[in-house]
C-alpha cells in the first residue's frame, strides 16, 4: 500500500511545472549600499532649512512628523534626498533621539 502511495505521489508531482523565480535587475536610485524604505523620502529647500534650525536631540517622531519617512533608514541613519539636487540629508541617531544631521 506504501509503494501505491509513493507512486501516486510520483505521478501527480511529474505533471507540475515548477516555474522560474523572476530575474530582477538591481536599482540605483538609492544611497549605495541601502534599501528604499519611504515613498517618497524627500525634503524640500525649506524642511532642509528647518532642518538646519532644530535644537537638537530631537525624537525620532518629532522627526517622521516633520519630514515624513526617509527614502532609505539604516540603525543609526535616515536618509532623505534633498529636492532637485543629488544630495542626501543624513539624519542620525542615538537609540530613538535624532542627535544631529550631515550631507552627503
Amino acid at each position: 500500500m506504501k509503494d501505491l502511495g509513493a507512486l501516486a505521489l510520483a505521478v501527480l508531482l511529474t505533471g507540475c511545472a515548477v516555474a522560474d523565480a523572476p530575474t530582477l535587475e538591481p536599482t540605483t536610485d538609492f544611497a549605495p549600499g541601502q534599501h528604499p524604505y519611504g515613498v517618497k523620502g524627500s525634503i524640500t529647500q525649506q524642511q532642509f532649512a528647518d532642518l538646519q534650525g532644530l535644537s537638537w536631540p530631537q525624537s525620532y517622531a518629532d522627526i517622521k512628523n516633520k519630514f515624513g519617512l526617509p527614502t532609505h533608514r539604516l540603525e543609526g541613519a535616515d536618509y532623505y534626498q534633498l529636492e532637485g539636487t543629488n544630495t542626501w540629508v543624513v539624519v542620525e541617531y542615538s537609540g530613538t533621539q535624532a542627535t544631529g544631521y550631515r550631507t552627503e
